[in-house]
C-alpha cells in the first residue's frame, strides 16, 4: 500500500477506502462464515500491507469479525436469512457505534 492510501484511509474516508478495496475481493470455497472471514482477513492483508488488520477484535463486549487500523470495523454475516438473525446484526451495530 502506497503512501498516497496510507494518507486517504487515515485522513479522509477509511469506511469507504476499505470498501472499495473489498469489491474486488472474490471468496473461494467458502461455505461457512468462518471461512468467509479467514478469507476476507487473508485479502485484506495482502491487500492493504502494513496496516494492521485484526480478526475477532475484542474490547469489552464487544468482539467484531474484523478490524482494520483502529476505525473500521467488518461485521460478516452468512445466511442472513431469518428476522432474528437481521435483529441481532442490528444489535451488534448500535453496540460498535457507542
Amino acid at each position: 500500500m502506497g503512501i498516497f492510501d496510507k494518507v486517504k484511509f487515515h485522513m479522509g474516508d477509511s469506511v469507504g477506502f476499505v470498501t472499495k478495496k473489498m469489491e474486488s475481493w472474490e471468496p473461494k470455497k467458502c461455505k461457512t462464515e468462518k471461512d468467509y472471514e479467514k478469507s476476507l482477513y487473508q485479502f485484506l492483508h495482502d491487500e492493504l500491507g502494513d496496516l494492521q488488520v485484526t480478526r475477532q477484535y475484542a474490547k469489552g463486549r464487544i468482539r467484531a469479525d474484523l478490524m482494520i487500523g483502529d476505525k473500521v470495523i467488518v461485521e460478516l454475516k452468512h445466511n442472513l436469512d431469518t428476522t432474528g438473525k437481521y435483529q441481532r446484526l442490528i444489535g451488534q451495530i448500535s453496540e460498535y457505534k457507542e
